[in-house]
């Protein structure tokens, strides 16, 4: 196999990577950050140490790299929308509203949910004035 170096300037930093097939690689993902590589260690709650092959993924951004520490949100910042399933449409609306996210469109029970301080969007469905599916979204659905 044939690996292809590259440089790659990211928010002043300098990463190089090699592009090739990878083997089964480990997971890491939180919110919409999801990281893989050949390891991964936890070094603190916030921070990971990957080693070879790792690829960086948020949104539509991607990178890879050999090694990397990365720095990755708490996952007590962000939101779980599970917590909402099986809640009345009003029960639903008011835990929305009171963890900072605001409705951006609305069709036939089917609503797009924004919060601005977590960049999260939200999809929910109600059915029978319950809240049936709660999924996150690509942010680019709430029209940011």
């Amino acid at each position: 196999m044939k690996w292809v170096n590259k440089m790659l300037v990211v928010a002043g930093c300098v990463a190089s990577f090699s592009v090739g097939a990878q083997a089964e690689a480990q997971r890491y993902s939180v919110g919409d950050l999801e990281v893989r590589a050949d390891s991964i260690e936890v070094l603190e709650p916030t921070l990971l140490h990957a080693k070879g092959n790792v690829v960086i993924t948020q949104g539509d951004s991607e990178i890879k790299t050999d090694e990397a520490q990365i720095k990755v949100p708490n996952k007590s910042d962000l939101f779980d929308a599970s917590i909402l399933k099986g809640k009345t449409a009003m029960d639903g609306e008011i835990k929305l509203y009171k963890e900072g996210f605001l409705p951006m469109n609305s069709s036939q029970g089917e609503t797009y949910w924004w919060n601005p301080d977590k960049k999260v969007c939200l999809n929910t469905k109600v059915e029978s004035g319950y809240y049936a599916e709660l999924t996150q979204v690509d942010n680019s659905e709430c029209d940011t």
